[in-house]
């Protein structure tokens, strides 16, 4: 691998993984006239204090990026299929799991978190800032027009006061996309097919069964 600094920053071509240790990643860097000999970096995975590292090994000493650089950059992580529907009001994710995906909600306005899976999510509560809602919905199923109400008043609160939501289900697609919809049926005024298209432009792979399409129809009836 080839490393070299610009403008205070580490460029890198990198190879594929070739081992993968149970620490704190160690960031190098070298000048163009020195190339790096030795180059770990990593991220967090899903499981907790356990760390993967891509590990090369070249020709010269490296010089080391500061610890504080490092966990300032692990300290928040984009949860998998984040996005926004409504920026700053409203967003969608797959099952947040470790505390640095809890802190990057935080860090972009989100104060709440509204969990459509059986169990609530792991380690929730090492940010206890981010207040958690439980709303229980089988996978593959739709919500209730009792949990598609209590939703979208948990969002108008929330938004009331300048606070974000963000709303999971296993893996973002079906049980979120399904309540996501909803909210654009009343926020945007939108019908229950317009409303369906939409969410599945902004999230590829929402709302993936007959039922959880008919419960946005039918929310869009219940209230027009």
């Amino acid at each position: 691998m080839d490393g070299w600094m610009e403008n205070g920053q580490c460029l890198f071509r990198s190879r594929p993984l070739v081992s993968v240790v149970p620490q704190l990643p160690t960031m190098l860097c070298c000048s163009p006239e020195q190339p790096c000999s030795y180059y770990v970096t990593g991220r967090l995975t899903s499981a907790p204090n356990f760390q993967f590292a891509h590990i090369w090994t070249v020709r010269t000493p490296p010089v080391f990026t500061p610890p504080s650089l490092i966990q300032k950059l692990m300290a928040s992580s984009p949860p998998i299929n984040f996005s926004w529907v409504d920026p700053g009001k409203v967003a969608g994710l797959a099952l947040p799991r470790m505390t640095a995906e809890y802190q990057y909600l935080l860090d972009h306005g989100i104060q709440h978190l509204v969990c459509l899976c059986e169990r609530k999510p792991p380690y929730y509560d090492t940010c206890p800032k981010l207040q958690l809602h439980h709303i229980k919905i089988l996978d593959f199923t739709p919500p209730s027009p009792s949990q598609i109400d209590t939703f979208l008043a948990i969002v108008e609160e929330a938004n009331a006061k300048g606070e974000g939501v963000a709303v999971h289900c296993m893996h973002g697609h079906g049980r979120t996309g399904t309540m996501l919809a909803c909210y654009l049926v009343k926020m945007r005024k939108m019908s229950g097919i317009d409303a369906i298209n939409e969410i599945r432009r902004l999230r590829s792979g929402s709302i993936e069964t007959h039922d959880q399409e008919k419960a946005v129809v039918q929310f869009y009836q219940r209230i027009k």
